[in-house]
């Protein structure tokens, strides 16, 4: 049932796009010929692939995956470590979850669709995450200090 959706939406919409998801679990999007996804069903990575398959080339609009204008980025950010994609991601250290795809992204990982604001995060800012594998909390302290960086104190590593 959920691959017949799957393959409804792909044959109805935009085919026009491949995708990634880097080692933060940000899903990437760039125009191009090709198609994927996760089969996890009602997984942000599905629910983006919908969306960008909906967005018919409207890339400004994606509210779940983050579009690039060269496929080349792809390709690129797969080769870079999970410290390098973050800080090239966040070379300020600022609140990214404002809106839009870090926004949702902070939202799914927290398990939380009504998070409005990093503020409203602030208790995941000390969760361990064994990283690379986001074991021990799912990845929630470092999604939270990643996406709300100067809410967690990134730029007062000293208190």
């Amino acid at each position: 049932q959920d691959l017949q959706a799957v393959y409804t939406d792909l044959c109805g919409g935009s085919l026009d796009f491949v995708w990634s998801v880097d080692k933060r679990k940000v899903m990437l999007f760039a125009q191009t010929q090709g198609d994927g996804w996760d089969d996890s069903t009602g997984s942000l990575q599905l629910r983006a692939i919908s969306e960008a398959i909906a967005l018919d080339g409207n890339m400004p609009k994606a509210e779940l995956g983050v579009w690039h204008g060269d496929v080349t980025k792809l390709t690129d950010s797969e080769s870079l470590s999970l410290e390098e994609l973050v800080n090239q991601g966040n070379p300020n250290c600022e609140d990214l979850a404002t809106t839009g795809p870090m926004l949702n992204l902070l939202r799914d990982s927290l398990g939380n669709e009504s998070i409005a604001s990093c503020a409203e995060a602030v208790s995941f800012c000390d969760s361990v995450s064994k990283m690379p594998e986001f074991e021990v909390d799912g990845g929630q302290g470092f999604i939270t200090r990643m996406l709300c960086s100067e809410t967690c104190g990134c730029s007062d590593p000293g208190g």
